[in-house]
């Protein structure tokens, strides 16, 4: 069983309103929208499952979906060109992550300057 390292409140700082959470901890979703783009974020935390989902107002359904199973961590990165959440790939970090070293493989998520998602990999 992967164990998923994460501070919740560093995610939340990058987001405009409390994540909905299940009655048993299971899971946090955040929503972020920037018209015309809106972003659903769900981390399940003991599962260490991640899904983000992408709409545009124009379109009915998502345009983008991406899941990650089993991920060891998250860390929310503040830098000059702006705010960014990195999610890591499964096996991707020998032994626990410690929360605040560059993820090598995996999605970074952009909320500031705008919302982008693209892959890591060095």
């Amino acid at each position: 069983m992967t164990f998923l390292v994460w501070d919740p409140m560093e995610v939340l700082s990058l987001f405009d309103a409390m994540p909905v959470k299940d009655q048993d901890g299971l899971f946090y979703q955040y929503a972020l929208e920037q018209t015309p783009l809106r972003l659903q974020l769900t981390i399940w935390q003991y599962d260490a499952d991640i899904e983000i989902i992408l709409w545009t107002d124009h379109l009915p359904d998502p345009i983008s979906r991406c899941v990650i199973r089993n991920s060891p961590g998250i860390r929310v990165v503040d830098e000059k060109a702006g705010r960014f959440i990195e999610f890591a790939a499964p096996h991707c970090i020998e032994g626990k992550y410690d929360g605040h070293s560059p993820i090598p493989n995996g999605l970074r998520l952009w909320m500031e300057p705008q919302i982008r998602i693209e892959t890591i990999a060095w």
